[in-house]
């Protein structure tokens, strides 16, 4: 919308500017015909020049960095005040000519003026319907530009007193602007560079494969490989969708949320296809979609270049596409759907897309959904004010009060489910249907599965309506949205913002629940979901964190959350989300720094400090060969180092060399035969190669050493119970916990005591232990699960 009312301001100033100046002295013009025709080429060459230079519009508003939006309105009106002044002056010459010629002056100005509203209609019409999609956007311009300079040059060279080369030399010239200007810009000028493309891509000194780019009467569509190999689908230079994990649960979810919510599915309507994710989660529930799509390029490019992550949906017997408008299929369609989804429009991308936001289109959908119909929103949360943010809450509640909200997937969205009635969830239908085998696998492919999504119910109707407050809605005769603040610097950071605005208003799934097995089954989901709604309190106060760029932050709540449920895919995706942007980043320091060291050693070779240092950037960035060899490096200057032999061990056993690590560690043992360290670091090694003799040799020694090592007895209890001798596997984990150990000492001692307990048949002491353990660690998974394991032991003896 901004930019529209930009192109339309320019226009009409450049128009006003140059006829209000021509009027003033075109009576006293001795050739007006002349300049006319000089103008008309001048439009046309001034198009032809200006069409490179449109694209770097971007570049100078970045150049100039202060003024945000008006910025960009004044670069805008200066790029174009050459062309539309010579527009206007255009005119009050026409009139100067026509009415000079007739006399009737009345007459010939309203023959002028008729003649030029046709003319704009027609060229309208012209542009869009036929230029455009024919020729393209960089073609038409110059096709039209040629036309111009034509049209100027046919007009000098009317007159009885033109010179030839009052013609040919502007004919000359305009020819060369155009083939200039034909040859020279390509035709994915306008996509290249765009602001997105300048942001994602040119200012990050990277560079994206242009697979397709095709222009239609609606929209420009373009497919690019990054520099990661993964394709993306842009229209009108506004990424409609990409192949990448991280995008990927912004198209399935909405499909999958509504479609368990709905009893009894049989038929959906996505409006806006895009690469064909949706349709094809929708086709996993046996569902018929209807998909309407105005763009035919959109369908192409999703058949061509995205056939796998749509799965070949465009072929399936479920799917109908339709071309067509979404709102004008909606009011021209008598069919009823049993769930309507959006497409993932940002409602600031372009004029217009906010109107899939209005109270109108949501009242559209709901006169076109079935009595159990569910309606289902995709919202950004990047790029969106509070204030805006809850306007588009507000709206759709408006419509669909019994709406609930669903959020954990990524910082950058959450899905609205919108109902007639008021919504519960029967549980064993959603977990059958959510695990049946298509469904399950979906899921799986954005680590979710059924609890994981049911976990992802963030709000219910009274929480949302207290959470967006009064306030104004977006409707179709106020279409608030479409004119969003001018701080642009402020809306990168809306994540935040309205992550840490929601949080407050969480609340859990289970009272929607309904149609449990009996009161065991009802307790363990209400346990279940109970552990799931803790952990998912860190995981999004963590994508709180991610959103703001704090990624060790966000890391170390990720593995709260993971502590809390090992058992949500969700979060573990997180976990390896954030330690893979932590590497990122970690890999650019790293370069710097062997840059460094390297030129140190240059200086002296053998600088151990500079070695180890080397040694340990290395292992830091993975390079495990390259680390071994400069701790190797390290000991041939020093072969006395503890330091050398125990990195050197310890990157040896990274490596999966495990004689190696046991070699570098017996080393450092014999140089330092008193310290802990070593001969615990030996006993654990030695028991993961299955050397248990050898293993309790070194245990005993950590012992020697220091009688009061709690780990070193526990140590010795896990090697006796590898052995089976139970008795003397709980004689030393007693030991170890009569030392008060670390937690992490504790909960595994008093866990490896319940499961000896229980092979000796012993429940009651093997449950004592096994809640000892949660006592020590309520996140302990694995005690919990024997604890629930041990009690259903004695209950089983008890019946018998």
């Amino acid at each position: 919308t901004y930019a529209f009312a930009t192109m339309l301001a320019a226009f009409l100033t450049g128009i006003a500017a140059g006829s209000a100046f021509a009027s003033r002295w075109v009576e006293r013009a001795r050739r007006p015909a002349a300049l006319l025709g000089a103008a008309q080429v001048a439009i046309g060459i001034s198009a032809a020049v200006l069409l490179p230079l449109f694209s770097e519009i971007y570049t100078v508003v970045r150049t100039i960095g202060v003024g945000g939006r008006v910025t960009v309105f004044l670069v805008c009106v200066l790029f174009m005040l050459l062309p539309t002044f010579l527009m206007g002056a255009s005119f009050p010459l026409t009139a100067r000519i026509t009415a000079g010629r007739t006399g009737r002056i009345a007459a010939t100005l309203g023959g002028v003026y008729a003649l030029n509203t046709v003319g704009a209609i027609l060229g309208s019409l012209a542009a869009g319907f036929l230029i455009a999609p024919t020729l393209g956007i960089r073609n038409g311009i110059l096709a039209v530009a040629g036309v111009n300079v034509v049209a100027g040059v046919a007009v000098l060279h009317a007159q009885s007193e033109a010179r030839p080369w009052e013609a040919w030399a502007p004919l000359a010239v305009g020819v060369a602007a155009v083939v200039g200007a034909f040859a020279f810009v390509p035709r994915t000028q306008f996509f290249v560079k765009s602001a997105i493309y300048q942001e994602q891509y040119t200012r990050a000194g990277l560079e994206a494969e242009v697979l397709s780019y095709e222009e239609n009467a609606d929209a420009s569509v373009t497919v690019i490989r990054d520099p990661d190999g993964e394709k993306r689908l842009y229209v009108d230079t506004n990424e409609a969708a990409n192949e990448s994990r991280w995008d990927a649960p912004s198209h399935r979810v909405i499909a999958h949320v509504p479609l368990l919510l709905h009893p009894r599915p049989k038929r959906a309507l996505v409006v806006g296809f895009g690469m064909g994710r949706t349709s094809n989660s929708i086709a996993q529930h046996g569902v018929h979609i209807d998909a309407a799509e105005i763009s035919p390029g959109v369908p192409r490019a999703a058949r061509r270049y995205f056939s796998e992550p749509n799965n070949g949906i465009l072929d399936s017997p479920l799917f109908r596409l339709h071309i067509n408008d979404g709102r004008n299929f909606i009011l021209t369609s008598r069919n009823r759907y049993d769930m309507i989804s959006t497409g993932i429009i940002h409602p600031l991308v372009s004029s217009g897309s906010s109107s899939i936001y209005s109270r109108d289109f949501y009242e559209m959908c709901r006169d076109a959904l079935t009595e159990d119909g569910v309606m289902s929103q995709w919202v950004p949360l990047h790029r969106v004010p509070l204030a805006e943010f809850k306007t588009i809450l507000r709206t759709f509640i408006a419509v669909f009060p019994n709406t609930t909200v669903w959020y954990k997937y990524t910082p950058d969205f959450l899905i609205l489910a919108g109902t007639a009635k008021p919504q519960t969830i029967d549980f064993r239908d959603w977990i059958a249907r959510a695990q049946s085998p298509a469904v399950d696998a979906d899921l799986g492919m954005d680590d979710l599965d059924a609890w994981s999504l049911l976990d992802s119910y963030f709000m219910g109707p009274d929480a949302t309506a207290r959470f967006v407050g009064d306030g104004p809605l977006h409707t179709d005769d106020r279409p608030i949205l479409e004119f969003f603040g001018t701080n642009l610097g402020g809306m990168m950071t809306t994540q935040v913002e309205n992550i840490q605005a929601m949080a407050p208003y969480r609340e859990s799934v289970f009272p929607l629940l309904h149609s449990f097995a009996g009161a065991a089954e009802r307790e363990y989901v209400q346990t279940t979901l109970a552990r799931y709604f803790e952990a998912t309190e860190k995981l999004i106060a963590g994508q709180a964190m991610l959103a703001g760029g704090a990624y060790g932050e966000a890391g170390s709540l990720y593995r709260q959350a993971g502590q809390l449920n090992p058992d949500d895919p969700t979060i573990r995706y997180h976990i390896q989300h954030t330690d893979d942007l932590m590497i990122s980043e970690v890999d650019a320091g790293i370069l710097a720094t062997e840059r460094d060291i390297k030129e140190r050693l240059r200086g002296d070779p053998d600088d151990t400090d500079a070695l180890m240092n080397l040694g340990l950037v290395y292992r830091t960035a993975n390079r495990l060969d390259d680390a071994i060899h400069q701790f190797e490096r390290g000991l041939n200057v020093k072969p006395d180092s503890v330091d050398f032999h125990l990195v050197l061990g310890e990157t040896h056993l990274r490596n999966g060399d495990v004689d190696a690590a046991i070699a570098s560690f017996t080393a450092a043992g014999d140089l330092a035969p008193d310290q802990v360290i070593i001969q615990g670091s030996l006993a654990a090694i030695y028991q993961q190669a299955g050397r248990i003799p050898e293993a309790m040799d070194a245990a005993r020694e950590v012992l020697r050493i220091d009688p009061a090592n709690a780990l070193g007895y526990s140590t010795l209890g896990a090697l006796y119970m590898s052995q089976g001798n139970l008795v003397d596997a709980i004689e030393h984990y007693g030991r170890a916990l009569s030392l008060n150990p670390e937690p992490y000492v504790a909960r595994v001692a008093w866990y490896e005591m319940g499961l000896a307990r229980v092979r000796q048949g012993r429940h009651a002491e093997a449950r004592e232990a096994f809640s000892a353990a949660l006592k020590v660690d309520p996140t302990f998974g694995e005690a919990r699960a024997a604890l629930v394991e041990v009690q259903r032991l004695r209950g089983q003896q008890a019946a018998e």
